[in-house]
């Protein structure tokens, strides 16, 4: 999922849906709804990047409703996660 969602043209406005195989609940939990809402600046190891801020929202077979959001560089690199398990940030390279 994360592969389809940085090979996304990164741009405001953009989304997509897709199903996703969920292994814990042993089956496939449908319409997971990616929307980008736009570019900012994000700051990771004291380094500034420009990302666009992509939010996924589905609802589970016990009708919870999640929220995931990623930030993903101009050129398609995930950059963070945040979920609701907590944020987790990406060691970037010298290079991005």
């Amino acid at each position: 999922m994360i592969r389809l969602l940085c090979a996304q043209e990164q741009k405001e406005g953009r989304s997509f849906k897709v199903d996703m195989f969920d292994i814990d609940m042993f089956g496939v939990q449908k319409d997971h709804a990616f929307t980008c809402s736009g570019k900012e600046t994000i700051e990771i190891g004291g380094k500034k990047f420009d990302a666009f801020k992509w939010q996924e929202k589905w609802t589970t077979k016990e009708d919870y409703h999640r929220t995931r959001t990623y930030w993903v560089s101009v050129d398609g690199y995930l950059l963070r996660r945040k979920g609701f398990n907590g944020l987790l940030e990406l060691k970037v390279s010298e290079e991005r």
